[in-house]
């Protein structure tokens, strides 16, 4: 969901929050550590969901890297890289624990808090290098588009992107396990094959990607997710998404009568991908 405006005010901390890290990822990855771990402590509801946002973030970091060197980007543009990609879902520990929710339209932005965290606790005070972009990249990582005068931020593209892999990886996972389903991977939405959004299905006719205020059912997520090989910024992301299969089977099981033509639409995209990487 796009913010309103790019701000959002943090309530108090029940915690003393950590000093500021001192410059290098390493420091960084200690605070990160130790925020969430203050944060996994105060919640008053199941870890799961935290934990899934930590290993999350992992795996976001290893992809953005991935692509920075299949990019060849210079060291200041994989550091900015690494550093958005490390703290774009740092506020997803405030949002479960104060709200019990991943889905944004119940609680807030997450891209705001997480650059609101950023901000209050002067986490990027000594990468004055980076600072402007990283904080720029964190809060619009999960706009549905980025600004125009963002559209030279190298960070932000390379977070979108390893991000939107990853979260295909886990909406995979999650669906293709023996369940239940949890409510918040899924972001609530009924199970339903009657429901259906056509405005999803067009916007993955027409090689574009819907917004999530779109989404009427888990089957119209799984399309969504696919189409995102339509909003990539970089072809070794292209080319890392269709190597894994996330698509394939997030896909498979949507009715051929309903998606059908959108599925094709979208299979024949990777598919396209994959023969540019061989």
């Amino acid at each position: 969901m796009q913010p309103v405006d790019n701000t959002f005010s943090l309530p108090p901390f029940p915690y003393a929050v950590p000093e500021p890290p001192q410059q290098g990822m390493a420091s960084h990855a200690v605070w990160f550590k130790t925020y969430a771990a203050l944060e996994t402590a105060a919640c008053p509801y199941e870890r799961g969901p935290m934990d899934l946002k930590l290993a999350h973030t992992r795996q976001v970091v290893d992809n953005a890297r991935s692509i920075c060197t299949s990019e060849s980007m210079s060291d200041r543009e994989t550091h900015a890289c690494l550093l958005a990609a490390l703290y774009h879902d740092v506020g997803r520990f405030l949002q479960y624990r104060i709200w019990k929710t991943f889905k944004d339209s119940q609680s807030q932005n997450h891209g705001l808090i997480s650059a609101a965290i950023l901000e209050t606790c002067h986490v990027l005070q000594n990468e004055p290098d980076v600072a402007s972009e990283v904080l720029d990249a964190v809060r619009w990582h999960n706009a549905p588009h980025l600004p125009k005068d963002m559209q030279d931020n190298v960070a932000a593209k390379v977070v979108r992107d390893a991000d939107k892999i990853d979260i295909l990886r886990v909406i995979d996972s999650h669906l293709s396990g023996p369940g239940p389903y949890e409510p918040t991977v899924i972001l609530s939405l009924p199970d339903d094959p009657r429901l259906f959004s056509q405005r999803v299905i067009d916007c993955a006719l027409n090689q574009s990607t819907a917004s999530y205020g779109d989404l009427l059912s888990v089957n119209d997520f799984r399309l969504l997710l696919g189409s995102w090989v339509f909003a990539l910024n970089y072809p070794s992301s292209r080319r890392m998404l269709a190597s894994q299969g996330h698509v394939e089977r997030l896909l498979a099981p949507l009715p051929q009568d309903i998606y059908g033509e959108a599925k094709k639409t979208i299979l024949s995209a990777l598919a396209k991908s994959q023969k540019a990487g061989a």
